[in-house]
């Protein structure tokens, strides 16, 4: 009898063996049908349909195969499987920068959204996170820093777009923009339009909750270089955010509009 172990290599080894049975696990197909999706000759197909009887995956009648409900099971579990390890290495490419404060089960990540850097665009987390900000009806959210950029957008979402805004930025953050002319214009703005913005002198996170559905938050190296932006809607991590946006905002300082003078 055939080991469970070789009977995933068996699957695992041959695309084409994974997206014939997924085929047959959603519709019956003759053997010139199944050539045609999975894209492989007719002596190809017919191995494949006879390999999968063999296995009890499928049945054959009139020279019409289906699934049988193993069959169904097993593609079902697979599809699920390389669903996890897709997550996983996108995963990888953020795990080792995300913040010591995230403590929540890496397996709520797996749904995540994932924007990294590439050589022609790598600024692209910057954009993906100044992109949602603006998008947002509300936002939330924790700042160890803060682009000019991004500073403009929550200034037009929340000045002209009614946009609710709270945040709680680091002392280091909130003194840059005030020593920035334009900057501090725009902060003023925001503050004279109802947004709500704190001082707090130690935060090491760039974290963001968007219309309370989706939580965000960037990941940098040692040198502050952005090294991916993770974006998840899991319950966990919302919860997580909750609790680290309050824990900062009831230590911080509510900060004035007078405070950023032309």
């Amino acid at each position: 009898m055939t080991s469970s172990l070789e009977t995933v290599e068996f699957l695992a080894r041959s695309e084409n063996r994974v997206r014939a049975l997924a085929t047959l696990a959603t519709r019956p197909c003759d053997r010139n049908e199944l050539a045609d999706v999975v894209g492989v000759s007719r002596v190809t197909a017919q191995r494949i349909l006879d390999d999968f009887v063999q296995y009890g995956w499928a049945t054959e009648t009139d020279r019409t195969y289906r699934a049988t409900d193993l069959g169904s099971i097993v593609s079902e579990a697979f599809e699920t499987l390389l669903d996890t390890v897709d997550a996983t290495q996108r995963l990888a490419a953020v795990t080792p920068w995300l913040p010591s404060e995230f403590d929540v089960d890496m397996r709520s990540l797996t749904d995540a959204r994932i924007t990294l850097p590439t050589h022609s665009d790598p600024l692209a987390p910057v954009r993906r996170s100044t992109e949602l900000m603006g998008e947002a009806a509300s936002v939330r959210g924790v700042g160890a820093g803060i682009a000019p950029d991004a500073l403009r957008v929550n200034h037009d979402s929340v000045v002209d777009g009614g946009q609710s805004f709270e945040v709680v930025f680091s002392g280091d953050v909130l003194d840059v923009i005030a020593a920035d002319p334009r900057m501090s214009g725009w902060m003023r703005e925001m503050l004279t339009a109802g947004a709500s913005v704190y001082r707090h002198e130690e935060i090491g996170l760039l974290l963001g909750e968007f219309d309370g559905e989706v939580v965000g938050f960037g990941v940098g190296d040692e040198s502050g270089i952005p090294r991916g932006f993770v974006e998840s809607k899991a319950e966990e991590v919302l919860k997580w955010f909750e609790e680290t946006f309050e824990h900062h905002r009831l230590e911080a300082e509510l900060v004035t509009a007078d405070e950023f003078t032309s």
